[in-house]
């Protein structure tokens, strides 16, 4: 949880932003986009504390993974199309892909990890960590 939140205070725009140079639209979102990451991080660490977030809502997570493949495939093919539109021939990279791939087979992990827990406090299998003997 500290290493989250330090993370999200290196997403902080240059000293310059807070010198004076509050003008400057780049900066002004990166510093909104590091405080809601921190307060986001502080809130999930907060709630882990506490007791009150032990797995994690899956259903959210699972949401967010999906609208992250959506957004990272937009994002890829608005901006080739800003390159082809200065009639440079591009294609779209692998990063894309390898993006949803990864994105895919966590959302994958996260099911069968709760599939997991929800049989074994049912009692269908033993619990998970223990040697059956």
């Amino acid at each position: 949880a500290i290493l989250a939140l330090i993370l999200a205070i290196t997403l902080l725009p240059p000293s310059d932003f807070f010198k004076g140079a509050f003008d400057d639209p780049n900066y002004r979102q990166q510093a909104a986009l590091a405080l809601c990451a921190f307060i986001a991080l502080a809130a999930i660490a907060l709630a882990r504390v506490r007791g009150r977030l032990q797995h994690g809502p899956r259903r959210l997570i699972l949401i967010l993974m999906t609208v992250m493949i959506l957004t990272g495939i937009a994002g890829d093919l608005m901006a080739l199309s800003v390159v082809r539109a200065y009639q440079i021939d591009a294609t779209v990279g692998g990063g894309v892909f390898a993006w949803c791939i990864c994105l895919g087979a966590s959302a994958g992990l996260l099911l069968l990890d709760a599939r997991r827990r929800e049989a074994a406090l049912s009692g269908t299998i033993p619990e998970l960590g223990k040697v059956q003997q």
